[in-house]
């Protein structure tokens, strides 16, 4: 069920670097993605949630995006920053890193492991000349975030890993994504889980930020754009079908209020005509 959630996200490093300071004053930030400032050496205080967080050498902060904190540093030593801005979505649309529920402040106990996975990535971004480099960025990307939450999930300290996959509604997200295509999708997850519809909109929108129906609908309209362009032989009635559309105006017109164009509208503006 975790796993099946993982194989449908897409982790996307925005930026990363490694800084050595003596001064570091980010007052009333927000950022639109995660931010994880691993301190190598030195120390920090992340004031956010309305709580103040030291982190001393050895120890990650992880900043969730679109929340105001202050980094800042509260000394005058010099700390060297290892850092990396980066989203981690299911199917582009829900944040992958709520469904684990990670510590804002945790410490590291590998440190060594930790940070030769952090060079590796960094080295592979410096040459990408090649289709195997751009293969390599990817791999270290993962295996820095794998070695990551490999460690802050043995730490014990947060939801524990058992609770991540015993969650109903952890279980309901992956149950979403197989029935994205069934129109009575809220009967299946009320049956399935033995809750009410409405508990269910509630409760799944407090935890991932959208009702599971409001889910699934975006999960259709980035399948219909795939399916238009993956195989133009396929015509737009059997995209609707594949969809759980049985009519196809029915399909044309959640497509266009979702979108903005007809299903052959997108299709054509996106395809590229090669002329013999």
């Amino acid at each position: 069920m975790l796993a099946e959630i993982i194989e449908n996200s897409k982790l996307k490093i925005i930026d990363h670097n490694i800084h050595k300071l003596t001064t570091l004053d980010f007052r009333s930030r927000v950022l639109n993605c995660y931010s994880v400032s691993y301190m190598k050496t030195g120390s920090s205080l992340l004031r956010i949630f309305g709580k103040d967080y030291h982190a001393v050498e050895g120890d990650v902060l992880i900043i969730p995006p679109n929340i105001v904190h202050d980094h800042v540093k509260d000394d005058n030593g010099e700390a060297c920053f290892m850092w990396w801005n980066f989203t981690y979505k299911i199917h582009g649309i829900i944040d992958f890193m709520r469904v684990l529920d990670l510590p804002v402040l945790f410490r590291i106990q590998e440190r060594e492991r930790f940070e030769e996975s952090v060079f590796k990535y960094r080295e592979s971004t410096s040459q990408m000349s090649k289709l195997s480099d751009y293969i390599l960025r990817e791999a270290r990307a993962f295996e820095m975030a794998a070695i990551l939450l490999e460690m802050v999930l043995d730490l014990g300290s947060h939801k524990a890993i058992e609770d991540v996959y015993n969650d109903a509604f952890v279980s309901m997200l992956a149950s979403t994504i197989r029935n994205c295509d069934k129109n009575n999708l809220m009967d299946i997850l009320a049956k399935e889980y033995s809750m009410h519809p409405n508990y269910i909109r509630s409760r799944f929108r407090e935890l991932y930020g959208v009702t599971p129906t409001q889910f699934q609908r975006q999960l259709r309209l980035k399948k219909a754009k795939e399916m238009l362009l993956g195989d133009i032989r396929c015509n737009v009635s059997e995209v609707a079908l594949k969809l759980g559309y049985e009519n196809i105006a029915d399909f044309s017109r959640f497509f266009k209020s979702t979108s903005g164009v007809s299903p052959l509208e997108y299709r054509k503006a996106h395809t590229i005509v090669i002329k013999p």
